[in-house]
């Protein structure tokens, strides 16, 4: 059986985010990819992902876990104390 598959390109544009933030969360969701060469990259290699890590990154992104990990809360207060 096989598994439909989406360029990773394609999730960054469907989601509208940055492919290297895609290629991030596709290693910390541990999302098996693909490399494929593409007659329409001329002749490159094209990241791709199953139909289901689409829906992980989804799912990921709406929980709202990646405010707290890009953006952790850092006190200056220690910094300043002298």
């Amino acid at each position: 059986m096989t598994e439909e598959l989406i360029s990773v390109v394609q999730v960054a544009e469907k989601l509208g985010r940055n492919k290297q933030y895609i290629f991030k969360l596709v290693g910390r969701l541990g999302i098996e990819k693909t490399m494929q060469k593409s007659s329409l990259s001329r002749g490159q290699k094209i990241a791709y992902i199953p139909t289901t890590g689409l829906k992980a990154i989804q799912e990921y992104l709406a929980t709202g876990d990646e405010a707290t990990i890009s953006s952790p809360e850092v006190s200056f207060e220690s910094a300043t104390a002298g």
